[in-house]
């Protein structure tokens, strides 16, 4: 019915809510599957939780064909956003504090093997110079008429090579690789260490099958003037701040979060998580948090080139939804015009 996949080496740290987009044509609500995946999580000590459902639908995916997507149930295509072209300009109060990219693949045995992985290392250990060992477990747990039952976990063996500042990590699994970065400086930097990780993969290990490419960006805006949820009125478009800019409810608006699934078109799709937050990391003041997960999910033979420009395709996507999100005064002053 389900397959719940727990592994410590995935590269999106401490999100147990990121089952949500594997989710297809499942009889439960998201909510549901989200707080169990939470408390999954919780009792294993797990970084992050998997689900897949498949009940009451079975997916079926031949090379060089489009699994079917959430919202058309047979499959057919849908029209893309119409969305104008998104600016480019660097922002001098970037306020993206994650990045990354997974790219997931067969399970290939291959990605285990040092050799292999000192050839990768090779590669890219310009800005990648410390190369570790990564560990992790697979768990498997099936629910069916008989209730839930729990598969001895599977030992997962990769690699991961980091920067020296630990800010850039490269993370090599037998049935993924990423990128990831605290240190986010522009797309071109971003994309170029991308395409040499992506070479080097498809060198070594040779994946045959893509699965999904996957590229996330968390956002966590911050403005001098905001000192409540309502006040984030004016600098988050209205229709993405929902009940914080209700006239009469906003002001007793404590916190706000939210999760949106958009279906771009042309085999793309994201989910936004967003919301006024107050962190005490940041002093207690009053984050925006803006988290994209953009992905192409479809199984087709693996070429570099192609994972390559779906990862731009999602960049520009990504770029596009933000911009969209947030009102012409906050890009000014993310620019450093204010």
């Amino acid at each position: 019915m389900y397959v719940t996949r727990w592994d410590e080496a995935h590269a999106w740290p401490d999100d147990r809510d990121e089952i949500g987009h594997h989710l297809r044509w499942c009889s439960l609500q998201y909510d549901q599957i989200s707080d169990f995946g939470q408390r999954l999580g919780q009792d294993l000590g797990a970084s992050w939780v998997q689900v897949r459902c498949n009940y009451g639908y079975h997916q079926v995916v031949r090379s060089g064909e489009e699994s079917p997507r959430r919202g058309s149930p047979g499959g057919g295509q849908s029209m893309a956003l119409a969305l104008p072209e998104p600016s480019t300009d660097k922002l001098e109060r970037s306020p993206l504090s994650l990045v990354v990219c997974q790219v997931r693949y067969e399970e290939n045995v291959a990605a285990r093997d040092a050799k292999r992985a000192l050839r990768i290392h090779e590669a890219i250990e310009a800005q990648f110079p410390v190369l570790e060992e990564q560990a992790g477990q697979q768990l498997t747990i099936t629910a069916g008429p008989l209730g839930v039952q729990t598969l001895p976990a599977v030992q997962q063996r990769g690699w991961k090579m980091r920067s020296k500042d630990e800010h850039w990590n490269a993370v090599v699994m037998p049935d993924f690789y990423s990128l990831e970065t605290t240190d986010y400086n522009d797309w071109v930097e971003f994309s170029a260490r991308l395409e040499a990780l992506t070479r080097a993969v498809a060198a070594a290990i040779e994946p045959t099958l893509e699965q999904r490419v996957g590229l996330r960006f968390i956002d966590r805006i911050t403005h001098p003037d905001v000192r409540s949820p309502e006040d984030w009125t004016g600098w988050i478009d209205n229709a993405f701040l929902g009940p914080i800019a209700h006239e009469r409810l906003g002001s007793g608006i404590t916190s706000s979060q939210q999760i949106v699934q958009i279906d771009a078109g042309e085999g793309r799709a994201m989910i936004v998580r967003h919301g006024a937050i107050k962190d005490p990391e940041a002093g207690g003041e009053w984050v925006y948090q803006f988290d994209q997960d953009c992905y192409v999910q479809r199984g087709r033979l693996f070429s570099a080139d192609e994972v390559l420009a779906e990862a731009e395709s999602l960049h520009t996507l990504a770029l596009q939804v933000f911009q969209e999100a947030i009102t012409p005064d906050l890009y000014k002053y993310l620019k450093g015009n204010e």
